[in-house]
């Protein structure tokens, strides 16, 4: 396949991004490296003497057609000055597609979420460097679930590995759509972008920043709905539902009669207590004599005070009830007649 064909069919499996790069004011000096593709024999000379992990079937069509990836090309920053390196889309070579060394996989928040699969027993995970020229960060293929269908997955300075595709073609539109500025795979981590980096983004790839943004503005989103902190009580039956929806079945039917029972009870009670008396008021019989001034005699509360009381006794009996008239006959404990 000749050079030019090359380029041409790069051009159309990368959404022309080769022609957009030319055709932008502020880019320079951009270069394709053009490489011939890989032999069919080479593939399965690599895979035998990396047995038993195949590689992807679209990563393998791509090495047939280009064997690895080189696009670089400069930013014209001033008018006075020389361009500046800026972009890169690399890809391995196949002989430079190595087994890296993991001591500790240590999986970013991120990568557990959006992961569907899980290693399998007693196989710890293998990475190949897919991108040996990566800016901050070892990229590679992942096999976590076995020995075919690997992930793209990014290694930060952090140590801690992040979730980017779970293909290869979808790594490489993702590279495409980025341009291939520096530290763009940090837009899929916890850390996320510098503000260098995401200045550069914004200014030449708006679309895809704002898409960036959204995803991590709804990730905050929901690891703060998560941060909440659970009342103790809530906590509580949080841990202990399983053991009451398990014993939930074996006590239902004495549950029941119990309900209804309570509940017969209950409309007992309300209905004796809503149903009309027809006890006469007990009306009480203790009552304070006072006299009238005609002898009369008429029932006052017992806390009413005496008005008769404070008074002094009258000299005499003219005018005075028979009550006072006793009182007046009586001197010394002896009664006058």
């Amino acid at each position: 396949m000749a050079n030019s064909d090359v380029r041409n069919m790069f051009d159309s499996i990368s959404l022309s991004v080769i022609s957009f790069l030319e055709n932008h004011a502020g880019i320079q000096d951009v270069h394709f490296e053009e490489r011939k593709g890989v032999l069919p024999d080479e593939i399965v000379r690599w895979e035998k003497q990396h047995h038993p992990f195949v590689l992807p079937d679209d990563f393998k069509a791509f090495l047939q057609i280009s064997d690895g990836l080189m696009l670089r090309w400069k930013i014209n920053l001033l008018a006075q000055q020389p361009p500046i390196p800026l972009g890169t889309m690399h890809l391995n070579q196949l002989q430079q597609v190595k087994q890296i060394s993991i001591e500790e996989f240590v999986q970013d928040v991120e990568g557990v979420e959006k992961d569907s699969t899980r290693t399998e027993r007693n196989m710890r995970p293998v990475a190949f460097c897919i991108d040996h020229l990566c800016a901050d960060g070892r990229l590679a293929l992942l096999y976590r679930s076995g020995h075919t269908d690997p992930q793209v997955w990014f290694q930060g300075l952090s140590c801690m590995w992040s979730f980017l595709s779970a293909s290869f073609t979808d790594y490489f539109r993702l590279m495409i759509m980025h341009l291939g500025m520096p530290r763009w795979q940090y837009a899929f981590t916890t850390v996320g972008l510098d503000p260098v980096s995401e200045q550069w983004i914004r200014f030449l790839s708006p679309e895809r920043l704002a898409i960036d943004m959204s995803h991590r503005l709804r990730k905050a989103t929901e690891e703060a709905e998560v941060d909440i902190p659970i009342p103790r009580a809530k906590r509580f039956e949080k841990l202990t539902a399983p053991f009451h929806s398990r014993s939930s079945s074996v006590g239902s039917e004495a549950d029941t009669k119990s309900s209804n029972a309570s509940e017969k009870q209950n409309r007992q009670t309300f209905s004796r207590h809503s149903r009309p008396s027809t006890a006469k008021p007990k009306i009480s019989k203790r009552r304070t004599i006072s006299l009238s001034e005609e002898g009369k005699t008429t029932p006052r509360p017992s806390s009413a005070p005496s008005a008769r009381a404070a008074t002094p006794p009258i000299p005499g009996l003219a005018g005075s009830t028979p009550l006072e008239k006793s009182r007046l006959s009586t001197v010394g404990g002896v009664r006058k007649t």
